[in-house]
């Protein structure tokens, strides 16, 4: 039996992935409205342990069950948050330039 999760009726305009994923029991597909309508950005480090290129093809495909429109953003790093990669996609998203 997968999870239930309830999703709040409040809408986002960009949900951020940092090297995680969507646990692979959760129901997705009776959401693909609430996800369809945010940007879906995934960063993902070139240097993460968890994680390789390989492996983000299996976690796009997740994502796309959701119906997420995913970018995904690689950077230089591990699997830590980097600030200053966060900083340019607020800068780029938020701050509009």
């Amino acid at each position: 039996m997968g999870n239930h999760y309830k999703f709040r009726t409040e809408k986002t305009g960009h949900y951020l992935l940092w090297a995680g994923s969507i646990p692979e029991d959760i129901l997705l597909e009776p959401h693909q409205s609430y996800f369809g309508s945010i940007a879906t950005h995934y960063f993902i480090g070139k240097s993460d342990p968890y994680y390789s290129t390989d492996r983000s093809g299996e976690i796009e495909q997740l994502l796309k069950q959701a119906g997420m429109k995913t970018q995904l953003q690689w950077f230089d790093g591990e699997h830590k948050i980097v600030d200053t990669v966060l900083q340019q996609w607020a800068k780029k998203y938020l701050l509009n330039g």
